[in-house]
């Protein structure tokens, strides 16, 4: 039907869902089943997708320019492109296997709870209205930014459980130190300038590398 606004098809073992004739469809909850392929089509009024636990290894939300909620956790998905969904909001993406993710054009993004993934960096000197990141257990992740000028306006912070993970680069270190120690590994340092220096690590810097 192309006046169906909602589809809530989740807990079931459907495989697929081709949706491309549902060009009114605003949300859409199909989470615990079995899929493999999602195809949804044109989607100019597509707003939430929440799709996590299935098996989906792509999925093309360049259909969808509206969409200002994604949760696809828990899938097989090796890459994200978000390029085209510049008024996301909210990103669910963790415990899929992907290596790279690029934010640079979702500049809207206020919540990010995505951890375990396979990502080496992670840039969210963009996301200035960012309040909620969760970005534990990567075990590749070395590089985090979240510079953005706002770092005051977070709720919750979690970057922690990063072994590869030796410096976070941040807006002021006293003030991520003071209030969002426990959201790194002990070892994992807050800086305004990543990476720092073996010395400057070395004498446990307090973060601002005037040499750098």
């Amino acid at each position: 039907s192309t006046a169906l606004t909602s589809l809530y098809c989740y807990n079931n073992s459907l495989t697929s869902i081709h949706l491309s004739a549902n060009t009114s469809l605003v949300t859409l909850f199909c989470n615990f089943n079995s899929l493999n392929s999602l195809i949804l089509g044109n989607k100019p009024a597509l707003n939430e997708i929440t799709a996590y636990s299935n098996s989906l290894s792509s999925i093309d939300l360049s259909v969808a320019p509206n969409l200002t909620y994604l949760f696809c956790a828990n899938n097989n998905l090796t890459s994200l492109d978000l390029s085209n969904n510049i008024l996301l909001q909210s990103l669910l993406c963790g415990s899929n296997p992907i290596t790279s993710l690029d934010l640079s054009a979702n500049t809207a993004i206020t919540f990010f709870n995505s951890p375990s993934m396979a990502i080496s960096s992670l840039d969210l000197s963009a996301q200035t209205g960012l309040t909620f990141l969760v970005i534990n257990s990567c075990p590749s992740l070395s590089s985090l930014n979240v510079k953005n000028g706002n770092n005051s306006n977070l709720t919750n912070f979690a970057a922690y459980d990063n072994p590869s993970l030796s410096c976070i680069t941040v807006d002021n270190p006293a003030y991520m130190n003071a209030n969002w120690s426990a959201g790194k590994d002990p070892a994992t340092a807050y800086s305004t300038v990543c990476p720092l220096s073996a010395l400057a690590a070395s004498l446990n810097f307090d973060g601002v590398d005037d040499n750098s």
